[in-house]
């Protein structure tokens, strides 16, 4: 989330360059702010980052500047990763970051090296961060489950059985 997206770029000394509604409404605007800015990092919900790839492929012209393109906040179809690999091939590196609410921070991360192929649905969700622990409660056979996050990022919670019992739910359905 937003604690990310602002302190991570500014602990490793870079910039921010927060975007005005507008411009972030319209796909063609945004292009060119990252094009007139020299935006290394774009971070975006996959829905919206489609809409920027469509504006990118109207212009027929490439963001050159970016090095990372990171999905977060919503499900990442394989497809809109697979477009992306698909027109920039390693010239932009694409990671989809996950975590929930309560995690303040994405909890995982899974960088995509390769397009999906035709078959897969979603994006993986990856591997822990440093500092989280992930745990995958009664997976299906596809591997999906109930996903418990743990670590540093609930340190919040500490000592606080009502509000943990609140927001945290455990196996059997009561508070951790």
């Amino acid at each position: 989330g937003s604690i990310r997206q602002i302190w991570s770029p500014l602990l490793a000394g870079a910039t921010i360059h927060p975007v005005v509604r507008d411009t972030a409404r319209d796909p063609d605007a945004l292009v060119a702010f990252i094009r007139a800015r020299g935006i290394t990092i774009y971070n975006s919900v996959p829905a919206m980052a489609m809409h920027l790839l469509d504006a990118v492929e109207r212009s027929g012209e490439p963001l050159s500047s970016l090095r990372w393109v990171l999905f977060g906040g919503e499900v990442v179809p394989a497809a809109h990763a697979r477009r992306w690999r698909e027109r920039f091939g390693d010239s932009h590196r694409l990671a989809n970051l996950y975590g929930s609410t309560e995690t303040l921070v994405n909890a995982t991360w899974h960088e995509v090296t390769r397009p999906p192929a035709p078959d897969e649905v979603h994006t993986p969700i990856g591997w822990a961060r440093a500092g989280c622990e992930v745990h995958l409660l009664d997976p299906n056979a596809d591997g999906v489950g109930d996903l418990a996050v743990g670590g540093a990022i609930a340190e919040g919670y500490l000592g606080e059985p009502e509000l943990t019992a609140e927001s945290f739910v455990g196996l059997h359905g009561k508070g951790w």
